[in-house]
């Protein structure tokens, strides 16, 4: 099975996240509250697992994958914390997702077309 990596830098001056630095151009981040983010990564991703970091300063984050969370399989929840354990909407982060990569269908589908084509043609 295929695998993949996505990362993403996200800067907030207090203003909301931006997106600095990414991998795919398809991934968004928005902030549900203050310190908690949602990133959504595309669609053909699935079985999450994502590791990340404080960027500009000391604290805590967490990063869940959407499944675990109550969001897409390709979402990730990801909640930055100061020391004191409050969130704190301020703190750059980075975050890197590894995942599955979903096997496309359509070509397994041309295969069988073409395979029963040939049968047909042949059995003449």
């Amino acid at each position: 099975m295929a695998t993949g990596t996505a990362w993403l830098y996200v800067v907030n001056d207090g203003s909301g996240p931006q997106i600095r630095r990414t991998s795919h151009s398809g991934i968004t981040v928005i902030m549900t509250q203050p310190g908690n983010y949602t990133v959504t990564l595309p669609v053909t991703v699935a079985g999450l697992a994502a590791v990340a970091s404080i960027g500009n300063s000391i604290g805590t984050i967490t990063v869940v994958p959407g499944e675990s969370a109550g969001l897409a399989p390709n979402q990730i929840s990801v909640s930055t914390l100061t020391l004191q354990n409050q969130l704190s909407p301020v703190f750059d982060f980075s975050l890197a997702a590894f995942y599955r990569v979903r096997s496309p269908w359509w070509p397994w589908v041309v295969i069988g077309l073409a395979a029963i084509a040939v049968y047909a043609l042949v059995g003449r």
